[in-house]
Order: structure tokens, then C-alpha cells, then sequence
């Protein structure tokens, strides 16, 4: 799992999924790598992929509120980010 968050750090999201996504094939029980994938997808903008990770970690560790609020925070953000940076169009007279 090291391997995946240092992809992260690294900005390789992809490279984050796919070591998420090995950790899950030995271990599919490990809510620490659902909620890792989750953020993954959530920090590239794959908003749907990653509620959807994040229902399943949530189902494996129902009383980690933490991870499941950083996830929406990073999600917000993204949203958040994309209309502030969208460009300005002038109305028609």
C-alpha cells in the first residue's frame, strides 16, 4: 500500500489506482485500500468511481467517518474549483 500513496503524492493517480486495485486482489476486505482507491479516483475527478469505492469501504468499516468526510471534502473541492475556474462569457444584448 505504500506503493500506491507514494503514486499519490507523486500526483500519478492512475499509477495510485492500479496499486489500490493490487492491494484489493490480495486483500478485498481492506477498507484502508477502498478508501485510498476512493480518494484516488476522487483527486483525478472520477466523482461516480470513487462514491462508489467509497460505498464499499464504507460497508467494511461503517464507523470510519473521517476517511468517508475526506473524500466528500475532495470531491467539493473539485467542484468547487471547476466552476471558479470556468471562463467568462459575456450575455448577449
Amino acid at each position: 500500500m505504500n506503493l500506491a500513496f507514494s503514486y499519490e503524492n507523486l500526483k500519478d493517480f492512475k499509477g495510485a489506482q492500479e496499486q489500490y486495485g493490487r492491494v484489493l486482489e490480495i486483500d478485498p476486505k481492506s477498507p484502508k485500500a477502498y478508501f485510498g482507491l476512493a480518494r484516488a479516483y476522487a483527486l483525478e475527478g472520477q466523482e461516480q468511481k470513487a462514491l462508489q469505492v467509497l460505498h464499499k469501504a464504507q460497508l467494511l468499516a461503517p464507523e470510519d467517518k473521517v476517511d468517508v468526510q475526506k473524500i466528500h471534502d475532495i470531491i467539493e473541492k473539485r467542484k468547487i474549483g471547476a466552476i471558479s475556474h470556468r471562463p467568462y462569457k459575456k450575455g448577449k444584448k
